[in-house]
């Protein structure tokens, strides 16, 4: 919404054949698609005009996104622990800076991980562990200038602020 924005005017459409709750979502640099996960583990992709569901793949892979907080798909596959399954999430929140580059995952285990290249592909990916956190992040995401990180707890209720800096960032 624009900052003079006072009212909705009205819903335009709406997604259908989304079997669970949302956990992301993400908006196409175009404003056409939006990706999402599902709390049954399932990354869709959907047009925004008709809402419909974008079953190929393949014709989603050229898409760039204006965010990515997508635990799901070949763009992070190596940020998930070797043996690790889609069903016993490890991983529950990522945010890619605007500058792109990058990734940081939060994890069950209150650790948030840097992982200096984005997309993923080599498998396990390298990462950095920051800690602080007494148990599960429940979501990370950088301020609009990639300035700073922030982490919030679930079980410990804190919100961490990180600054980031040079010869850890890309």
């Amino acid at each position: 919404m624009s900052p003079s924005a006072s009212k909705i005017d009205r819903r335009l459409g709406s997604a259908r054949g989304i079997s669970s709750g949302m956990t992301a979502i993400d908006w196409s640099t175009d404003g056409q698609f939006v990706q999402v996960d599902t709390k049954e583990h399932m990354k869709e992709v959907f047009h925004v005009s008709s809402g419909g569901l974008i079953e190929d793949p393949t014709s989603t892979s050229s898409i760039t996104w204006t965010s990515w907080t997508s635990v799901l798909g070949p763009e992070v596959l190596g940020m998930w622990p070797v043996g690790s399954s889609k069903f016993k999430v490890d991983i529950n929140t990522v945010h890619v800076p605007h500058c792109g580059g990058a990734l940081v995952a939060g994890d069950d285990l209150g650790s948030v991980n840097l992982f200096k290249s984005f997309p993923l592909k080599d498998c396990p990916a390298s990462s950095i562990k920051y800690f602080g956190h007494s148990a599960v992040i429940t979501c990370v995401r950088f301020t609009s200038d990639d300035e700073y990180l922030l982490s919030t707890g679930g079980e410990d209720s804190c919100i961490f602020v990180w600054k980031t800096v040079d010869d850890n960032f890309p």
